[in-house]
């Protein structure tokens, strides 16, 4: 959201820049804005964020390409450049061909825990083990996080680690961790929240998934598997 922001922002930078240029009584200010906007793209393009963002898509390409040493290294760059955890999506792909590739390049990095302890890392590994259906090692790899030290991007992946492994119980305790009880709820804590409804209803508690449903709905109706939430809770009265 914030890099789409920045986009837009850099544009009508450009766009008015020009416009004005090109006008006669105003082409210095044409000129001036035209220069803060490319100063701004230049430290934008090299900015440490950005860098950790190319060095994580170099990465799913090396890793699609089986050069899982240099895919190694540019997550190892993003690990050095930044801690923004939705980062972590640009390495990941949909390919099961890239599956075994994946796997093994989660296994070199797990062997960095033993090295250095990071919960950055532990959760790029268990995005990875997740990413590749490895529910097991993802959830082995995040319950090593002592649970205070938790936020919310691990909770999220956790607790639907734990949902989808056929373990509710525990997935509403750590999905409990991170609960929205005020305020507009982020994306991931969204998530959270549908996690919390998915799991009473995977123990058949329609009341308290209900609660949830309407939670989520009320700040996003069109929110990803609110749909599935809905379908379970009413499915006795649809029938």
């Amino acid at each position: 959201m914030k890099k789409n922001k920045f986009a837009l922002i850099l544009f009508l930078l450009y766009v008015i820049g020009f416009i004005l240029y090109f006008i006669k009584d105003f082409k210095d200010i044409g000129a001036i804005i035209l220069i803060g906007a490319v100063i701004l793209h230049i430290a934008y393009t090299f900015s440490p964020h950005q860098r950790a963002a190319v060095s994580m898509l170099n990465a799913r390409r090396m890793v699609e390409m089986g050069n899982i040493e240099k895919a190694y290294q540019y997550v190892t760059q993003y690990l050095k450049l930044s801690k923004d955890k939705t980062l972590v999506g640009y390495l990941l792909s949909t390919s099961k061909k890239s599956y075994p590739f994946y796997q093994k390049l989660a296994e070199i990095l797990e062997n960095d825990l033993k090295k250095n302890e990071s919960m950055l890392l532990r959760y790029v590994i268990a995005s990875i083990y997740y990413s590749i259906n490895n529910l097991e090692k993802t959830i082995e790899i995040l319950k090593k996080i002592p649970k205070d030290k938790m936020d919310t991007e691990t909770v999220r992946l956790l607790g639907t680690a734990l949902l989808e492994n056929k373990k509710p119980d525990d997935a509403i305790d750590i999905f409990k961790l991170k609960e929205k009880k005020t305020g507009v709820p982020s994306p991931d804590e969204l998530s959270i929240l549908l996690g919390l409804g998915l799991s009473y209803a995977e123990k058949n508690d329609m009341e308290k998934a209900e609660k949830y449903y309407r939670k989520v709905q009320k700040f996003n109706p069109a929110f990803p598997e609110l749909s599935t939430l809905k379908k379970k809770i009413f499915k006795n009265e649809q029938d």
